[in-house]
């Protein structure tokens, strides 16, 4: 007799992506599905994080994305002002861009109702009030949580 312990079973959404440079999720057991990112999608950045941004716009130019994904940052601590990026290779026409911060993510996502992707780079402290702002705007269809430490309780609301 073998003494094995499994862990239950949970509850995955399966990722499939196509061709068509789309990914989808697909909820088998409640027969839901949609696609959650395009070739053509959108994000708005939550922090700071200048180096992940950059990074990001270097692989939307190796993936051969004609405009970058990074629309707009946000970040509560510092006024409404544009942060200088670069996309493309210096000898191509779009080098330098310019990319608008916000003080306010209501301003962000009404400035850009195409963005439908949320990255926060929040801290565990601040982290949870961020999302459930995000959660207000119907066109948000994914958000990417980029935070070490945030509580199982919290995490386990923001699922519900």
């Amino acid at each position: 007799m073998t003494n094995v312990t499994t862990s239950p079973r949970r509850k995955v959404q399966k990722l499939s992506g196509d061709d068509s440079g789309s990914m989808e999720t697909n909820d088998y057991e409640n027969g839901n599905s949609g696609i959650l990112f395009e070739n053509d999608t959108k994000a708005v950045i939550w922090g700071q994080q200048i180096k992940a941004v950059q990074g990001m716009l270097d692989f939307d130019f190796v993936c051969g994305r004609k405009e970058p994904s990074v629309v707009a940052s946000t970040y509560p601590f510092t006024g409404d002002h544009k942060q200088k990026f670069y996309f493309g290779h210096k000898f191509s026409a779009i080098f330098e861009i310019l990319i608008p911060a916000y003080k306010m993510m209501k301003d962000a996502f009404n400035a850009h109702p195409d963005a439908s992707v949320l990255i926060s780079f929040a801290s565990l402290r601040s982290v949870f009030e961020t999302v459930r702002e995000a959660l207000e705007y119907s066109q948000i269809r994914v958000i990417a949580i980029i935070a070490e430490g945030v509580p199982e309780n919290q995490t386990r609301r923001l699922i519900k």
